[in-house]
């Protein structure tokens, strides 16, 4: 940035880290009708909508991390904050590639339970009191988000005198970093050649919430409860895998998207589908993104998904473009509730939502967990070990 052949230097003179949780006087350790987190505050840094200052023009790199055992937090775009502006610089502790940085400008973003961002955030160079506004979701869907979820005041931003920057008694406003730094190369995109290098090794892992005729409702991956003899998973260490991650938990009332944390390994998602989506038209109308009968079409941009035809569960031609390359690194990711739908022959079925992540397993061998991240679904056996293992040594026997 220049003014008059001179220039003001990027920095960000303030990182202030923001823990985020949810209050709660009550736990729920057996019982599934626990309390209701549809309502309850956020904090920040144990403190209910505390006050954060900015100086006139200054960048502050914030830390959010949300640690609520239940909710996720969307932060709606800063149209409203009348001056506040952030960019992404990066997702659970990994660097965005500038590609994704430059699209990031004043977007919203959702943090799932145990989701980090680095976020930048431009202070006006006028001073400013504008409230940080979040939604308390349990889906990403855009149908929970605008159908009465919960908005919640997260904290309090006051911008004020002196200016970080002065130039001819003028406060100036520091610019955002014009680039993201370079990516090392361990944080290249897995591409297909360097899968089929690997074997093509890919899985599938269910996860589901169901409540069972005369038992309490079961949180299970692949059927299985953490525990249970099988509920565990090798890699071979150095190996590149994709895996499938598919919720089949049904929507009921309102979808729950788990959230898929895996320890010590990043992925990437390189597929997304949603069927309880929604987009808004043009004209301000909100309508499903997937329809289950084609007849139902309202929107040239509405998706046909047949019930009957488990090939067409995917995302269609337009959703992919979201997850183009470069993909972004994550360690949790919630991967979207299950849909209900009729078929042609009035049969009930059920479309899971999933993703799609690509992972290289190169720096520990050992033993750690992946778990949903809503900690009483984690805690009632959501949760399967992985262990990863070098290749087996030739063993020599005497005959």
């Amino acid at each position: 940035m220049e003014k008059e052949g001179r220039k003001v230097a990027w920095n960000a003179r303030s990182q202030p880290v923001l823990v985020l949780n949810q209050l709660a006087t009550d736990l729920n350790p057996t019982s599934s009708k626990g309390p209701n987190w549809d309502d309850r505050d956020f904090v920040v840094n144990g403190r209910i909508r505390p006050k954060l200052r900015m100086q006139l023009g200054e960048v502050q790199l914030w830390r959010i991390v949300n640690t609520s055992s239940r909710s996720a937090a969307y932060f709606m775009p800063p149209a409203e904050l009348h001056g506040l502006q952030w960019m992404q610089l990066a997702q659970d502790g990994v660097p965005l590639a500038d590609a994704n940085y430059q699209k990031t400008l004043n977007k919203a973003f959702y943090l799932a339970p145990a989701n980090r961002v680095d976020l930048l955030v431009k202070a006006p160079k006028d001073p400013l009191t504008a409230k940080v506004q979040i939604k308390n979701v349990m889906a990403r869907s855009l149908e929970s988000l605008v159908s009465g979820a919960p908005e919640v005041e997260l904290l309090t931003v006051e911008v004020v005198k002196p200016s970080v920057t002065l130039i001819d008694g003028q406060a100036v406003e520091m610019p955002f970093l014009s680039k993201a730094f370079e990516l090392p190369q361990f944080l290249k995109d897995i591409d297909d050649d360097e899968l089929k290098r690997s074997n093509n090794i890919t899985r599938t892992l269910t996860f589901n919430s169901e409540v069972f005729q005369g038992q309490k409702r079961q949180h299970t991956i692949n059927g299985l409860q953490f525990g249970e003899g099988q509920a565990e998973m090798r890699v071979l260490l150095g190996a590149v895998e994709e895996w499938k991650i598919e919720n089949t938990t049904k929507k009921s009332n309102k979808p729950i998207d788990h959230p898929f944390h895996i320890h010590i390994n990043p992925f990437q998602v390189t597929e997304f589908f949603d069927p309880n989506e929604t987009f808004q038209t043009p004209d301000g109308r909100e309508l499903q993104q997937y329809v289950f009968d084609q007849n139902a079409k309202e929107h040239d941009d509405q998706c046909f998904i047949d019930p009957a035809k488990p090939s067409s569960w995917e995302p269609c031609a337009k959703q992919k473009e979201r997850t183009q390359r470069p993909w972004v690194w994550h360690d949790v990711f919630a991967m979207p509730s299950a849909a209900d739908a009729v078929d042609k022959d009035g049969q009930q079925v059920s479309i899971p939502g999933y993703f799609k992540m690509r992972s290289r397993f190169v720096d520990f061998p050992g033993l750690y967990v992946m778990h949903c991240h809503i900690l009483i679904h984690e805690d009632r056996g959501m949760m399967f070990s992985v262990e990863v293992v070098r290749a087996k040594p030739t063993v020599v026997q005497h005959h």
